[in-house]
């Protein structure tokens, strides 16, 4: 086996990924705290389509929670 190769072949370190505030990972699945009422609830999008900031999660956890 070449350099090239061993270096290619080689584990890759797991990468950390910088959250929003407000959002929170658990078993991959991420989540947000509604800006209503304050609950939980899981994202409706994957985590590269929210802003780092100003974002505003509106978790449907009720009828109130619409926006």
């Amino acid at each position: 086996m070449t350099d090239f190769e061993s270096w290619f072949r080689r584990p890759l370190a797991p990468v950390e990924i910088e959250l929003p505030e407000g959002v929170s990972e658990h078993d991959g699945i991420y989540f947000a705290n509604c800006c209503v009422c304050g609950r939980q609830s899981e994202l409706p999008v994957g985590i590269d389509e929210i802003p780092m900031t100003g974002y505003e999660h509106y978790g449907n956890c009720g009828p109130s929670c619409c926006p």
